[in-house]
Order: structure tokens, then C-alpha cells, then sequence
């Protein structure tokens, strides 16, 4: 890799708020890096202090561990369902798991120039979920009001791209609007509204990166790891091959559901004391040996859930896979009364989806 001389922006937030013209500079440099990346395809998805490095008048982005490419298989969204990023800088669409809009980058600019404009963040630093997702309603103090001598055009840039809308944030020109003059936070009527009126809540969108039309298509297979045995291991094995033949090219994900417990808790460890997670990541990773693919056409995933059928079908919606292929276990009565997880899914799923049966 590249190595680059130089420091983070991250020290500077040890003396905020920092000038103007220092502020407009950066903000500047930040958003020429991100045009440049954009017009790749790719979204950071990451942009914070710690991550934006200036070198002789340039801003150069550093830690692509969370980017998503328009035309590669984005595994972090397969894998993660919860949303994974910097707390005080993560767009409202990336709360609820919406990986690929250019403009989550735009709304992580914005929150960087508030903060070093302000010497506050707009939305704080929330370490939960439910803290996280009050910037879907919620408005931060414009710049104006915690810092007097902060330009109205400065403000309506940074307010227009900390809009709870990737859509709104998205302009060639900015005019100034009534934003640019706001000394206060909308009133708590406008913002109950947001949370709770279904005209006024946002609506935000998945997959607007354009994938390539011929991607790979996906296969999830569905193992159930506690009560499969050999001969049906077998048989999916057989059926995942037959499917590939028809498909070349298509990318496996392997995947198990852990079961949760409503009523009580549920430990990590199994009986001998090892991390179940890891365990059946293991068996996952055993079962997939000998499809003999490579690194980049496997992947393996295991979810925890109260409804197996549930977690998967949601899965297969997230990431759009093209099939589902899982295993019948042999009847029991609550089955006959509840039914199984393979007709839940064959039932639900927006794709095909093949369920192998064990020979009798």
C-alpha cells in the first residue's frame, strides 16, 4: 500500500472550534475526495477527523474497512445487520442499515464542519441503538446560534447536508433558504410529527448504487447444523452443484441460525464451554470445504434469532439473493401443528427456493 506522510485532522479537535476560513478549506478538500470516490462508485461510509489526512493542501481518505462498491458483493451488510460506523457522523439511512448513497458521505462531511465549526457534535455521541436513531427526527442547533460569526451560506451548506433525506442533501448549486438564518431548533410539535406521522417521517431507499446488471447471482444455503445429518448434508451438498452448473459464475452463502430464547437469557458458551458462534462459523466453514470454491465466491454467516425462518428470509430480502436452498428435517408432530422452517420460507421468499429432502 501507499504509504503516506503526514497527520489525521484528528488532533485538531483537541482546539475547537476552529477558524472559519480553516473550516471552509477542509470542507472543501473533504468533498473533493469524496467526488473523486464517488465517481468510482465506491461510498466511504466512514468519514470522521481520524480518517481524512491533509498532505500539501490535499485530503486524502484513509480506512476503507466500511466502504461499499457499487459493483462488488457489499459482505459487511450481509454479515451485519445492525449498523457499524462512527456514532456522531453516521447518516440517518446507515442507523437503519442502508448501505451505498453517496450522500451518507455528504451528511458525515456536514456533521465534521459542525463540529469543527461549533466545537460540538450535532447529535452527540449515542452509544445505543435507540440514541442513534433520534437523528431521524431530531434537529441539531444551527451553527449560527452556539457560534454568532459562522456565515449564513456556511450554515445553509452544512443544515442542507445534515437533512434527515439523502435526496435533499444532493445539489450542484446551494441557495440560501430560510435555513441559513435559523437561531433556534424547529419547535418539539415539528418534531414529534417526524417521529410519529407517516407523511412527515422520511423516506429513505436501499441499493442506490447501480449494481452491474450481470453480477453474480447468490445462492444461500440454509444449514441446519443441529439436526442434519450425513446423508442430507450430502444431498445439499449435490443440489448446491447443480444449481452452480446452471449458474456459473454464482457466489455461495452459507448460512445458520442460532436460536434465541424469548423468557430467558441466552448464554454464548455451549456445554463444552465453547463460543457457539465460532463454533458453527467452524462447522459452516467444514460443510463448504468441499464445494472447493474460492475465497471471493463464499461466504459464511451465522445469525441469531427467535424464528430461524424469519432471520433468513430477511437475509435473502436484504441482500437480494436470486435462491435459497435448504434441507427438510424429517417430520415431527409440532411440525405437522406449526410448521417447518422450510415451508415457512418456500412460502415467504421473494426468490426460488429448492428444499432437498433426505432419501428414504
Amino acid at each position: 500500500m501507499e504509504r503516506i506522510q503526514g497527520h489525521s485532522l484528528q488532533p485538531l479537535i483537541e482546539a475547537l472550534p476552529r477558524p472559519i476560513e480553516e473550516v471552509v478549506e477542509l470542507g472543501v478538500g473533504i468533498a473533493e475526495a469524496l467526488c473523486a470516490l464517488h465517481r468510482q462508485g465506491v461510498v466511504h461510509l466512514d468519514v470522521k477527523p481520524s480518517n481524512l489526512m491533509q498532505v500539501n493542501g490535499r485530503i486524502i481518505l484513509l480506512d476503507f474497512g466500511l466502504s461499499r462498491h457499487g459493483q462488488l458483493p457489499d459482505l459487511m451488510e450481509e454479515e451485519f445487520h445492525l449498523p457499524h460506523g462512527t456514532a456522531p457522523y453516521m447518516a440517518p439511512e446507515k442507523v437503519i442499515s442502508i448501505r451505498g448513497d453517496p450522500a451518507s458521505d455528504l451528511f458525515a462531511l456536514a456533521a465534521v464542519m459542525y463540529f469543527f465549526v461549533t466545537g460540538r457534535r450535532p447529535f452527540g455521541d449515542p452509544q445505543r441503538l435507540e440514541g442513534l436513531k433520534r437523528r431521524l427526527w431530531w434537529d441539531p442547533p444551527p451553527p449560527r446560534a452556539l457560534r454568532p460569526d459562522c456565515p449564513a451560506w456556511l450554515q445553509e451548506v452544512i443544515l442542507r447536508n445534515l437533512e434527515v433525506e439523502p435526496a435533499r442533501r444532493h445539489a450542484d448549486q446551494v441557495a440560501l433558504t430560510a435555513r441559513s438564518g435559523k437561531l433556534r431548533r424547529d419547535p418539539w410539535g415539528a418534531r414529534i410529527r417526524r417521529r410519529f406521522h407517516p407523511e412527515h417521517q422520511p423516506k429513505l431507499r436501499r441499493n442506490v448504487i447501480a449494481m452491474s446488471e450481470d453480477s453474480a447471482p447468490i445462492i444461500l444455503v440454509a444449514l441446519d447444523l443441529d439436526g442434519m445429518c450425513p446423508d442430507l448434508a450430502a444431498a445439499l451438498r449435490h443440489m448446491v452443484a447443480q444449481v452452480m452448473a446452471a449458474l456459473p459464475g454464482a457466489r455461495i452463502a452459507c448460512a445458520h441460525v442460532l436460536r434465541t430464547q424469548l423468557l430467558r437469557p441466552d448464554t454464548t458458551l455451549d456445554q463444552a464451554g465453547r463460543n457457539k458462534h465460532l463454533q458453527k462459523l467452524l462447522e459452516l466453514r467444514h460443510w463448504s470445504a468441499s464445494l472447493d470454491l474460492p475465497e471471493e465466491r463464499l461466504t459464511h454467516h451465522v445469525m441469531e434469532a427467535v424464528s430461524p425462518a424469519a432471520a433468513l428470509l430477511e437475509h435473502a430480502a436484504l441482500n437480494r439473493v436470486d435462491h435459497i436452498i435448504l434441507g427438510a428435517r424429517t417430520e415431527s408432530l409440532s411440525q405437522r401443528w406449526l410448521g417447518s422452517v422450510s415451508s415457512e420460507v418456500a412460502r415467504d421468499a421473494l426468490c426460488s427456493v429448492t428444499v432437498v429432502r433426505q432419501r428414504a
